[in-house]
């Protein structure tokens, strides 16, 4: 074996003992070493100070020190070197003690021989050596452990944490060493485990905690476990603070015991921008679907519009081939009216002009439909049109209407409204009035006023009245209740009083009669 330069301190106060140990070192051919000795520990301390030792060899029992005092003393000055308490006592204990106070070894005076000497200090030096790797390596994976951006906490076989890393430490605000020894909610100061005085895996949410649950399954099953996700509220500096935190925990072995190190991350900024994306992703959703019905309804509504322009071209033509008979039915009818004198001939052709003159309002209902056109106005008295469409109905019924005028505030009235046209929109409101009442007990009203540069009339009857889920719909093309007509009369109204400016609007009760209200602007 080859020889080792060694420096060595002796710490003894009795030059035999020391005379003794220098010997055993010469007598070693083994040991190439170099020994400086002293008798009392503040001379050791000293020249501690001034040159490197590989070993100190010491005894307890020095005069300016008391039992492990002295020990205590060099070890703290120079904890890298290995010390050999040499003691005179034969008790074990004394041995053991000054292991427990991190002495490298000891030896009993008078009971070793060089070998053993040699032996003891090749020992020393290699433990203390092992011993200074352990702590560098142990020194290297807890800076490891404390520079990884995540909350970490090593906890070993009985749920009991043994080490946490800084992350933590700033997430609690407490120091590593107050948070050992304890359970992970408590560490980490969950709300259940603080508000249950044996703390951390006695209450009832403990059943039922995924962190909980996490570690003891990695401990039970020594199988990982990943990416758990737990919204959890704990308490910090007196507050309740609410955060998503991600736990992984994964098994590890130490000293042959079951260990899990449990991985926390704050994920609560990631959840708010979850939570927000998906909030942004839902209105978004409504939006397209929105856009999409409104896109849909508009294809229909162009589908029904090009279907009633189809209709409306198809009307008119119709209405073009009926009035030629119309007309030749008319004037033959005039003729044997004119020569006839028999009284049941003349309630026959009083009922064929009627049906005539229905038709007729047909027809001009899809002319007008078809081919409504910008006004052609004019200066005319509202008042001499009322009357005349009021007088055809009275000519023609076949039913006891009582007509109330009470229009003679506008009688001398001059409007600049296209006259053909707004006979037409008289007509149909009266006859729809005609057709709604009853016989002997029906009564049209009309009345009118002036208001804000508006000329208000009033169409009144007491008949059927309309149904509410109706009202939306009176004015659209084709829509009727009854059984004859074509349903266009209203639509026509509504259309003409809008090219005039004005506005028409409907109030109606069932079984109480309607209300048809024509506004038009008082214009010339």
């Amino acid at each position: 074996m080859e020889k080792n330069d060694l420096n060595v301190l002796l710490l003894e106060d009795n030059p035999w003992d020391a005379r003794l140990v220098f010997e055993m070192f010469k007598d070693c051919d083994k040991l190439s070493s170099r020994m400086v000795h002293v008798s009392r520990l503040d001379e050791a301390l000293k020249i501690q100070k001034e040159e490197k030792f590989d070993v100190i060899l010491m005894d307890l029992g020095l005069p300016d020190s008391h039992e492990f005092e002295g020990l205590d003393a060099i070890i703290a000055q120079n904890p890298s070197i290995p010390v050999i308490v040499l003691t005179g006592n034969d008790n074990e204990n004394v041995g053991i003690q000054a292991l427990q106070k991190r002495a490298a070894d000891y030896l009993v005076k008078g009971k070793f021989d060089s070998n053993l000497l040699v032996r003891t200090i090749r020992y020393a030096i290699e433990r203390k050596r092992v011993e200074e790797n352990l702590a560098n390596e142990r020194h290297n994976l807890q800076m490891i452990f404390d520079v990884v951006n995540v909350g970490m906490l090593l906890i070993d076989e009985h749920g009991t944490v043994e080490r946490v890393n800084n992350v933590i430490s700033r997430w609690v605000g407490k120091e590593e060493m107050a948070m050992c020894g304890t359970q992970p909610g408590n560490v980490l100061g969950c709300i259940h485990a603080i508000h249950n005085p044996k703390g951390c895996g006695h209450s009832a949410h403990c059943q039922i905690c995924p962190i909980r649950k996490a570690f003891e399954d990695v401990l039970r099953y020594q199988k990982p476990v990943h990416d758990v996700e737990v919204d959890t509220c704990l308490v910090r500096e007196g507050k309740e603070v609410h955060l998503w935190i991600d736990v992984s925990a994964d098994p590890l072995i130490i000293d042959g015991k079951k260990h899990v190190i449990l991985a926390i991350n704050n994920i609560t900024e990631r959840k708010k921008a979850e939570e927000i994306l998906k909030r942004d992703k839902e209105i978004f959703e409504g939006l397209v679907s929105e856009r999409s019905k409104e896109l849909m309804e508009a294809h229909i509504q162009l589908a029904q519009k090009k279907r009633l322009s189809d209709i409306g071209t198809l009307a008119a033509t119709i209405a073009h081939e009926l009035r030629n008979p119309l007309a030749a039915i008319g004037l033959a009818t005039y003729n044997i009216k004119r020569k006839a004198v028999d009284a049941p001939i003349e309630k026959h052709i009083k009922n064929i002009e009627k049906k005539v003159a229905e038709s007729e309002q047909i027809i001009n209902n899809l002319l007008f439909y078809s081919r409504i056109k910008p006004p052609h106005i004019e200066t005319a008295n509202l008042y001499h049109i009322i009357e005349e469409c009021v007088d055809v109905i009275e000519k023609q019924s076949e039913k006891k209407v009582l007509f109330r005028r009470k229009y003679d505030s506008i009688k001398d009235v001059v409007m600049s409204i296209d006259p053909l046209q707004m006979k037409e929109v008289f007509q149909n409101i009266l006859n729809n009035a005609y057709d709604a009442v009853s016989d002997g007990k029906g009564t049209i009203e009309i009345s009118a006023e002036e208001e804000s540069g508006f000329i208000k009339l009033y169409f009144k009857d007491n008949g059927t009245g309309i149904d509410k889920e109706h009202f939306e719909k009176v004015f659209d093309p084709f829509f009727t209740t009854k059984a004859k007509g074509t349903g266009l009369g209203l639509s026509v109204c509504q259309q003409i009083v809008n090219l005039h400016g004005g506005a028409i609007h409907i109030e109606s009760e069932l079984g109480q009669g309607t209300t048809f209200m024509i506004a038009l602007p008082k214009i010339g």
